[in-house]
């Protein structure tokens, strides 16, 4: 939608795995409902994985280190979900040098900051998107009676490498949508953190 990548937009290409909407970015599995579907970013359970209204995912792609689609055979420890589970790694940082990166797009910008704390130890990795497309259109309409729906989000990630077997990291997820007319403001999200 509006040239943003979007990674649940590419998985309803897949065998078995449908849109719930036409153009949405909520999936189902086989004809299982949205709720039976268990989204992991970082090991930590993702409730409500779309922004402005359906239209986009939460799943910044420019964070994402490796996605995983279980639909077929759902391991043991991911519980009792009937559906699918999609489990999300995000990026990690670069152990060696500072790297800057972002993008425009009709629907919104984004922006990626890595880079090391301690050379070849320690890394971070932190980014952010958010949308300014609806409000720029209406806004150029002069109808402020239009809903105004927005989002923003922010992705981040310290890891540290104690030797070649192990590791230890700090992540977190924060994201808003809010939707503004001409009586009231609405806004809600995720917030997630995990060690």
């Amino acid at each position: 939608v509006a040239g943003e990548p979007d990674l649940i937009k590419y998985l309803q290409q897949l065998p078995g795995v449908q849109p719930t909407e036409n153009g949405g970015a909520n999936f189902q599995v086989r004809g299982a409902g949205q709720g039976n579907n268990l989204i992991l970013i970082d090991e930590i359970p993702v409730y409500h994985p779309t922004h402005m209204l359906g239209v986009f995912s939460i799943v910044n792609v420019e964070a994402i280190k490796s996605a995983t689609l279980y639909k077929d055979f759902i391991p043991l420890k991911f519980g009792g979900k009937t559906s699918s589970v999609l489990q999300i790694n995000t990026n990690e940082g670069n152990l060696e040098k500072t790297h800057l990166s972002g993008g425009l797009s009709p629907a919104g910008g984004r922006i990626n900051l890595e880079g090391p704390i301690v050379k070849h130890k320690a890394s971070y990795y932190l980014s952010a998107r958010k949308s300014f497309f609806p409000r720029i259109a209406f806004n150029l309409l002069n109808q402020s009676n239009f809903i105004l729906p927005n989002y923003h989000d922010y992705n981040g990630k310290i890891n540290v490498h104690l030797n070649s077997n192990n590791r230890i990291y700090l992540t977190g997820y924060y994201g808003r949508d809010r939707l503004r007319d001409s009586s009231a403001l609405y806004k809600w999200g995720n917030t997630a953190a995990a060690f």
